[in-house]
Formats: C-alpha cells, sequence, structure tokens
C-alpha cells in the first residue's frame, strides 16, 4: 500500500514547507 506512504510523506512535506 503504498498510497498511505505516498500520503504520510506528502504531508510531511506539505507541514515543513508550511512551517518554513
Amino acid at each position: 500500500m503504498p498510497c498511505q506512504l505516498s500520503v504520510r510523506l506528502l504531508g510531511q512535506m506539505l507541514h515543513r514547507f508550511h512551517m518554513r
């Protein structure tokens, strides 16, 4: 299930970008 892994990775990247 790479879908869940992708979602978690995307969420973390988005959080880091937003927390700049």
